[in-house]
Parts: structure tokens; sequence; C-alpha cells
């Protein structure tokens, strides 16, 4: 009775918690997307989706979508969100790691000695913060594809990858 009981519950916990990736796809949002036109005018907004050869944005201080043919455009941006401070995390904790063992690999020295290795872990931990931090900003720039004068194979590949960014 005590193995149904538990079982039973088991399941009533992992049924819910299946549907759960299902509802979070469903709000996917888009990405931002800057359509430079062939006559110099600039649209930024959410790409909602690609339909043939259109790119369908919305520009949220408009408050409405629209339509924008692929011949009309000679470039998209596709903006990328920050990752400076994660890259930031991830240096400061991987140089703290090298730091401290660079630090504790003198330990038995003299004080000097000690010094010094503690001085280059604080070196190794300050540069490798540094260095990522500064791939973290190279990894956040924004996505470029310039359509204008490329052969309708490349636009169609164009077309394909803007696919992936959209909302719908």
């Amino acid at each position: 009775m005590k193995n149904k009981f538990w079982l039973a519950l088991a399941l009533l916990m992992i049924v819910p918690a299946s549907r759960l990736p299902l509802k979070a796809a469903s709000s996917r949002k888009g990405s931002t997307v800057e359509v430079t036109m062939t006559d110099g005018r600039m649209v930024k907004g959410e790409l909602l989706a690609v339909k043939g050869h259109d790119l369908i944005i919305y520009v949220a201080s408009r408050k409405s979508g629209f339509t924008v043919p692929i011949e009309l455009v000679s470039a998209v941006k596709i903006k990328r969100s920050s990752q400076v401070l994660f890259g930031v995390a991830i240096g400061f904790i991987g140089g703290m790691g090298v730091g401290v063992a660079m630090a504790g690999s003198r330990s038995d020295g003299d004080l000097g000695e000690r010094a010094g290795a503690a001085i280059m872990g604080l070196m190794c931990w300050g540069a490798a913060t540094v260095i990522g931090g500064l791939t973290g900003a190279i990894l956040s720039r924004p996505e470029e594809m310039a359509t204008n004068g490329r052969e309708p194979i490349q636009v169609n590949a164009y077309l394909r990858h803007l696919q992936k960014h959209a909302r719908y």
C-alpha cells in the first residue's frame, strides 16, 4: 500500500513538470534586428517571422508590425544579449582557481617566495577576469548580413538563417 502511494505521488509530480518546456517554448521571443533599407532608412524591432522573401518585424515604439520585402533590404543586423558579465564571472572564477594554486604552490618556501607567488596569483586572477570580460564582449557583437548585391542563393541562405532567430 505504501509503495503505491509513493508511486502515485511521484507521478503527480512528474506529469505537470513534463509540460514545463512546452509552455516555455511557446513564449519564446524573437531576436532584435536592425534592418537597413536600400533607401537608407533603418528599422529596429523584434523579428516575428520570415515568410517567403518577407521579414515580419514588430516595432514596439509604434506598437505595430509590418512586412519588409527582402528586395528592399540592404543589410540585417541581429542584436545579441550582452555576455560581458558572464565572461567576467567565468574569468573571475577560473583566475581565482589558478591564482590560489599558484599561491599555494610556494607554501613551503620562505616569506619572499610566498609573497611573490601570492602577487603572481593575484595578477593571474586579474588578467583572467579581464580576458573573460573581453571574450564576453566579443561574443556579444551583433551578427551582420549584407543582402545588397548578393546572389539569390545567398539571400535564401540568409533567410533560412533568420528563421532561426524569429519568434514563429
